[in-house]
């Protein structure tokens, strides 16, 4: 399935199936352990300051070890640090909690065993997608290992993030329930925008069940800081996250569609492209093709028809391609996103070629979005090209936009025709 390699063989590719699964998981633990003791040893040997205070080469995992300590002190988690770390923390307060796990060891063995986390679920969500065969989930693996070895250089959660929703995706595919409401849920308590993959649940088979487990699940996660803090700290945290998060949308671009946008037209025209009515427009074409396949269903059976019950019936293409386009709109589409960001979008990729057509245009926007993606924020990509072309013209995102559309494309025509069979199967 997965032709870009499989169709040929690599002589550097050692073994086939289960030997080169072996290996890949392998390449995954020591990146994790690698980056991890790089990023350590660095800050050890560093003497950079930052508004007076010392720079920590591992900047993100001091930023949440310190959430959890001022979580314990009841002290604002949104509030700047700049004694401690430099940038805000942006995450909940049960993120805050949860990674008490890791605080309380020395940094160097809390930070391999957070590195090691990440791998562990992103690694953990490609084994669990059912219909890859071994040897194109170990090829899945070295695709991401480049982009992955970039979010664990920065102590990023996005390959957590990323191994949740590929892990709740092979769930709902194998009728669990559970155990994808707890994966999705997992994920918005790392970063908002993980709710988005709520809405792979409608498509899943009696997705009241799994709604209302995520539900509870939600009631729970959020009420587990109450457990060490005062009801009404945890309420002024909540108001003071809401307000970090307000201020914090207008403040960026980032690697974004609206990034772009300002990079290749606003500057041109001398002019601020506004960020609300692009994120509007991408989010109606995200919607738009499930939207079409529930109006279809509403058609045939009306308002609380079987559907209902039982869930939007979809193709198992058109779910991998829903949740391809929600993980690559998750990233082109939020203002703050950065290089560390894509191993998200780039999972989606992943995700869609192998169930998309593979034609030569899919795999030219494949091998772009690797290239300019995974490799040109590493010193293999000359520097000149880097900074005079790449980040000015924000290259990095433009072929996922490409991609993006490609994907909500193939949910309109190629996949959306099984979709549209099954949703009319009992038409009169």
């Amino acid at each position: 399935m997965f032709d870009v390699f499989s169709k040929y063989r690599w002589p550097f590719i050692p073994g086939r199936g289960k030997t080169l699964l072996v290996w890949a998981c392998t390449l995954f633990a020591l990146a994790a352990v690698g980056a991890a003791i790089q990023s350590w040893w660095l800050a050890q040997t560093s003497t950079n300051t930052i508004n007076g205070a010392r720079f920590h080469d591992y900047n993100n995992y001091v930023i949440f070890k310190q959430s959890f300590y001022h979580l314990l002190v009841q002290r604002d988690l949104y509030q700047a640090w700049p004694a401690e770390h430099w940038d805000l923390f942006k995450y909940t307060p049960t993120f805050a909690l949860f990674f008490g796990v890791f605080a309380v060891f020395p940094d160097f063995w809390g930070l391999i065993g957070w590195n090691l986390l990440n791998t562990t679920v992103l690694a953990a969500g490609v084994l669990n997608l059912r219909s890859w065969s071994q040897r194109e989930q170990a090829l899945g693996l070295l695709f991401l290992l480049p982009e992955l070895l970039i979010s664990l250089q920065n102590e990023q959660s996005n390959a957590l993030i990323a191994g949740l929703l590929l892990l709740a995706m092979g769930g709902l595919e194998r009728g669990q329930q559970f155990r994808p409401a707890l994966w999705i849920v997992c994920s918005v308590f790392i970063k908002l925008f993980g709710v988005m993959a709520l809405a792979l649940i409608p498509f899943s088979w009696r997705w009241h069940a799994t709604l209302f487990k995520a539900i509870g699940i939600t009631i729970a996660l959020a009420a587990l800081p109450i457990l060490v803090v005062s009801l009404d700290f945890y309420w002024a945290m909540m108001f003071s996250y809401s307000q970090m998060l307000t201020y914090d949308h207008s403040v960026s671009y980032g690697m974004s569609v609206m990034g772009w946008l300002q990079a290749w037209f606003g500057r041109a025209l001398a002019i601020q492209i506004p960020k609300t009515p692009v994120f509007i427009a991408g989010l109606v074409l995200l919607i738009s093709p499930a939207l079409h396949v529930w109006w279809t269903r509403v058609r045939a059976q009306g308002l609380c028809g079987k559907w209902w019950g039982e869930g939007l019936p979809a193709s198992s293409s058109f779910r991998a391609l829903w949740l391809s386009s929600l993980t690559i709109w998750m990233v082109i589409f939020n203002h703050k996103a950065e290089s560390p960001t894509f191993i998200i979008a780039l999972s989606g990729i992943l995700l869609a070629y192998l169930h998309g057509p593979r034609t030569r245009w899919d795999r030219v926007l494949l091998i772009a979005c690797w290239i300019l993606s995974s490799w040109s924020p590493t010193d293999l990509f000359p520097s000149t090209l880097r900074k005079e072309w790449v980040e000015p013209f924000q290259l990095k995102v433009f072929p996922y936009i490409l991609y993006w559309l490609r994907v909500v494309w193939l949910m309109w025509t190629t996949t959306r025709k099984d979709a549209w069979s099954l949703s009319t199967q009992d038409l009169p």
